[in-house]
């Protein structure tokens, strides 16, 4: 599991914006200790928000977990058809 996160992450699919691959980093290590964070765990760990950060008053947190999840998802869509269409 560890190698094809490195794969992806090394693959320049997720891009080169230091905070995005902070943020994959962060979720990858938290799913291998079996814990899904909440968005404020990943606003005070990943982006450096402090107790005090108001989820109404900042979308950088969602923001960025949805670029990293069209990355992702468009990441395993193209490998699903490069394979498809290779066979």
């Amino acid at each position: 599991m560890t190698a094809v996160a490195g794969r992806l992450r090394d693959s320049g699919i997720l891009g080169r914006s230091a905070p995005l691959l902070h943020l994959f980093d962060y979720v990858f290590e938290r799913s291998l200790a079996g814990h899904a964070p909440k968005e404020v765990e990943i606003a005070q760990e990943v982006f450096g928000k402090d107790a005090k950060f108001g989820m109404g008053a900042d979308a950088s947190v969602p923001v960025y977990v949805h670029r990293l999840r069209r990355k992702h998802s468009s990441s395993v869509t193209g490998r699903y058809r490069y394979s498809k269409s290779s066979s």
